[in-house]
């Protein structure tokens, strides 16, 4: 029999909006597809395309900036556009990045093609907490948030070891089109089952929109903030070689 403690959190979980569910589908599907390219990428750009080892980390470099802050102004955007119509487009726009990857065969275009993935994800990164903040109740919050962070910490944990294991090195490539597929799925499951949490403002100019980032990056704390992380994240991937 189930004690209370268990039942308890039962009927937590039950208290967790349906869109909740359906967001963090999308956020384990985009991190899988994500970490897992990532796992691969060094082997895949060294071995495959012959790219030199000290350029490996500069094709991962340049988009960790998109990362951390194109989310600032995709945010801003999504409340006049909406965030059903944004994340169609990021899970679109990935989708068809993944799948395009392999066709790119030398060191400029795949710096483009990791770019375009930054650019992609950046425009849909804070609309899955921001929606997780705005269906959830107050009082159900905290387990909301946690189950999130899991959820992207699972997605980064297993996927590359599952990568490994399924792929032959000389195979990695399909990795990429394991990657548009999950993709592609959040795109189905975006356009039938998401909705916004809240209506977007169409009297909201695009203008007004990308002013309003001001009332962010005035806090000049904050504003040194990203830059240190965007730096961080940066430097940290140009040791991401295989040598």
């Amino acid at each position: 029999m189930p004690s209370t403690y268990s039942l308890k959190r039962i009927k937590l979980f039950e208290k967790l909006p349906p869109i909740f569910w359906v967001v963090i589908t999308f956020e384990l599907m985009e991190r899988a597809a994500y970490y897992g390219m990532l796992a691969i990428l060094p082997y895949y750009a060294r071995y495959t395309l012959g790219i030199p080892a000290g350029r490996v980390g500069v094709i991962t470099g340049v988009m960790m900036p998109f990362l951390y802050l194109l989310p600032i102004f995709s945010g801003a955007l999504a409340e006049k556009f909406g965030y059903r119509r944004q994340m169609l487009f990021a899970f679109g726009f990935l989708s068809t990045v993944y799948f395009l990857i392999p066709r790119l065969s030398s060191f400029e275009l795949l710096v483009l093609g990791y770019m375009a993935i930054g650019f992609g994800i950046g425009s849909y990164k804070p609309l899955i907490s921001s929606t997780i903040g705005k269906a959830t109740p107050t009082e159900e919050r905290n387990l909301a948030f946690s189950l999130y962070y899991w959820v992207v910490n699972l997605g980064a944990a297993i996927t590359p070891a599952i990568f490994a294991f399924t792929f032959p090195r000389s195979a990695y490539v399909y990795a990429y089109y394991v990657a548009s597929s999950l993709l592609f799925v959040d795109f189905v499951l975006c356009f039938l089952f998401f909705k916004d949490a809240t209506e977007p403002d169409r009297t909201l100019t695009v203008k007004r929109s990308v002013l309003n980032i001001w009332e962010v990056v005035r806090d000049l704390k904050f504003a040194v903030l990203l830059l240190i992380i965007a730096g961080f994240w940066f430097m940290y991937a140009m040791n991401n070689v295989v040598v």
